[in-house]
């Protein structure tokens, strides 16, 4: 198998976490997970991350280092960064060549849904608490 190097936007939500923690326990994958705040970097890190870049899709001067050498991306965002992920898929789209493979999700608040949430346990990671904004 080739080796891979997966970008993971949105590194630090829910679902990023979880991909950086699992990812890395494949040798075979480089995790290139980004962060938008600089404190969350070493926990990043901690997860399993090969590599931390910044990243922020409302400034495309952030997406070369990011992007540089990725077979992989994974990208989320929030409902109201719809116009910026749509400038960051062209970006990728001019990148056919490179990135192979592209997960993209946005569904802020899908988990409300259910009415079974308990604050102390989280649906993907032992321990970890649910986001408050998930809670409501």
């Amino acid at each position: 198998m080739t080796s891979q190097t997966v970008l993971i936007t949105s590194a630090t939500g829910r679902i990023g976490k979880e991909l950086v923690a699992r990812l890395a326990l494949d040798a075979a994958i480089t995790v290139r997970a980004c962060y938008f705040s600089e404190n969350k970097a070493d926990s990043l890190m901690a997860l399993g991350a090969d590599e931390v870049v910044k990243f922020d899709l409302s400034d495309p001067e952030t997406w070369e280092a990011a992007l540089e050498g990725v077979n992989a991306v994974y990208s989320a965002s929030l409902d109201p960064m719809l116009q910026q992920h749509l400038a960051f898929s062209k970006e990728l789209g001019k990148r056919h060549d490179q990135v192979e493979h592209v997960v993209r999700i946005s569904c802020m608040g899908a988990d409300t849904n259910t009415a079974s949430y308990v604050a102390d346990q989280h649906a993907s990671r032992k321990g970890a608490g649910i986001p408050l904004m998930l809670q409501h």
